[in-house]
């Protein structure tokens, strides 16, 4: 059931002929991990969350060796920076692909469907997402109505 707000929000949606939805990698910040059983990872010593990507202390905080060698993210996803610093790519990189691959979307995703249902919007909807994780279609979104806007750590390829 969609709260007020929510709901006020789907009746304006109504009186329009459709609904873009654009959100960037914020939007998984909130998504917990699960281990290789599947159990929500809820210990201490593991890293059960996924780091703000964009955000430069995000980064620095939790990779040290970018903090040390003063990385931005802007270095971090340059092609030179792959073929000169490997190690530390793969370092970050590997670390991000096996959180997004636990991660399970939270509830703010199906709140958004329950917008996109509640405002008969099912065939004249998009999402436009500039994050590099592919939650949107873990959650059951529409891959017809979806456009990852700079590729997928989960495809290993940029746009």
């Amino acid at each position: 059931m969609l709260e007020p707000k929510l709901k006020k929000a789907a009746q304006a949606i109504l009186r329009n002929n459709s609904l873009l939805i654009a959100s960037g990698s914020g939007m998984a910040a909130d998504c917990k991990l699960v281990d290789r059983n599947g159990d929500l990872i809820n210990k201490s010593y593991e890293k059960d969350y996924i780091p703000t990507f964009r955000g430069t202390y995000g980064l620095w905080k939790e990779y040290p060796v970018l903090r040390k060698n003063l990385i931005s993210f802007d270095e971090l996803v340059e092609e030179s920076f792959f073929k000169d610093y490997p190690e530390q790519f793969w370092y970050v990189y590997g670390d991000l692909f096996n959180r997004y691959s636990r991660a399970v979307p939270h509830k703010g995703y199906n709140k958004l469907k329950e917008i996109i249902e509640m405002a008969n919007k099912r065939k004249k909807h998009y999402v436009y997402h500039s994050g590099i994780d592919k939650l949107y279609l873990k959650s059951g979104f529409n891959k017809e109505r979806y456009v990852q806007a700079k590729g997928s750590i989960m495809d290993w390829q940029c746009k």
